[in-house]
Order: structure tokens, then sequence, then C-alpha cells
């Protein structure tokens, strides 16, 4: 990574301030006068201020100058990177939001978009609401992907979403979200996930009608789709420690 500026007029300063004593030392005479009252030193200190001066101003105006124009370079470079990282990502989003885009296709540009860190994260947690059968398969394995690479913040994302975000999502998604929660050992979405299993002791009408009230109803909730979430809730919580408060995996 290239020095900072401030870090190069340092650098400045020190080959400067060696320089000084260097050439002090070679003006300096092998054997000092017995009798001198100091008029002799200040003299050669004036003259050698005279030469060094325009010397060590240009210096720092050549280094100042490399400085201010390495760090304009480097910004322009960092910007082209994030225009060109942006329209990478707004064409692999436009072909994982394609209503016909198969599943393998979907794994492929969601694992893509995942190569991009964070800034992908929310993408592929909305395809598993809105995608199809294959987009949200595809968003699932990009988010696999993202959970291992950035746990804490993917995992705080999945917290979010089966907790204050819970209306926002269909069953599918709390589904998805809940399995990477367990693959991802998120241990800070435990507390969320043990409360959203008591959204679902059992798979009774009334439990699937009380669940369908707390949640997208896009797709309502079947009785059989609540069971396979149930199913999904109890690997993930075995994987985090168990159902026993303060358990740990």
């Amino acid at each position: 990574m290239a020095a900072s500026v401030e870090e190069r007029l340092a650098k400045v300063e020190s080959d400067i301030a060696s320089m000084m004593v260097v050439l002090a030392l070679r003006q300096a005479p092998a054997e000092p006068k017995a009798e001198s009252d100091g008029k002799d030193v200040w003299d050669k200190a004036g003259i050698l201020i005279q030469l060094v001066g325009p010397i060590v101003a240009g210096l720092v105006i050549w280094y100042v100058g490399f400085a201010v124009k390495d760090s304009v370079d480097i910004a322009l470079h960092r910007q082209e990177v994030e225009i060109s990282s942006a329209s990478e990502m707004q064409a692999l989003i436009g072909k994982l939001l394609e209503p016909d885009v198969g599943e393998a296709d979907a794994r492929a540009t969601a694992l893509a978009l995942a190569a991009f860190g964070l800034p992908a994260a929310n993408i592929l947690i909305f395809e598993l609401q809105t995608g199809n059968a294959g987009a949200r398969v595809g968003a699932q394995s990009g988010l696999g992907l993202l959970v291992r690479a950035h746990p804490e913040p993917v995992c705080e994302m999945f917290r979010w979403v089966i907790d204050e975000g819970r209306r926002y999502y269909g069953w599918p998604a709390h589904q998805a979200v809940i399995e990477l929660i367990g693959q991802g050992r998120c241990l800070q979405a435990r507390p969320a996930l043990l409360q959203f299993q008591a959204l679902v002791p059992d798979s009774s009408p009334e439990t699937v009608a009380r669940f369908a009230a707390g949640i997208a109803a896009d797709p309502p909730p079947s009785v059989s789709g609540v069971d396979e979430l149930r199913a999904t809730i109890d690997t993930s919580l075995a994987a985090l420690g168990g159902t026993k408060p303060g358990a740990s995996p």
C-alpha cells in the first residue's frame, strides 16, 4: 500500500536532517582553533544554509508533488474499480432476477455476486422471498458463502429476518435463513431462533393460522410447510447447542 503524504513528509524531514549533519561535518575544521569567539562557526552556518536551502526546498517540493500525484492516482484507480464492480454487480443481479433463471445458472450467478462481499447480502436475502425456485436455491448458496466469509454482519442480517423483519418474508425464506443460521453457527441469532420456535410448537390448524398472521402471507404457510420449518429449526438449534438457555455448540 502506498505511503501517506504525512509518512513521506516525515521521511523527507529525516533525510534533510541527515544531509545537514553530513554537510556540517564536512565544513567543520579538522581541529578547532584555540582562540575562537564563535564567529567563524556562525559564518560557516550561514554559508551552509545559503547553499543547502535551495536544494532542501527543491526536495520538499518534489516529494510533496510526487506524494500528491500518487495519492490522486490511487484515488482515481479506486474509483474506477468501484464503478467497474458496480457495473458487474448490476449485470449479475439482472441475470439472477430473470423470471426463467434455472437453478444451475442462479447458483453460479449468486456465488459470483457473493464474491463482491457484503454489498451482495441484501439482494440475495431479498431473492429468498421474491425469486423463483431456482433463484431462491442460488441465493441460499451465495448467502452460505457470505456467512462463512463475513460471519458477524451476515449472522446479524439473518437474526433480523427472523425477528424484526419477520413480517417481510414468507415461510420458505424463513426456512432458508434458519438453515443458514445453523450452517453459519450464528450464535448471536440463537435467542431470536428460540423465539421463532415458540411460534410453531406444533402443526395444528390453529398454530398454522397464528403463524401465518405473523409473517408475510406470500406464500401462505401450510401444515406440511410448518412441519418442514419445525424440522429445520430443530436442526439449526442442535448445531447451536440445543434448546437449553445458555447452551453452546
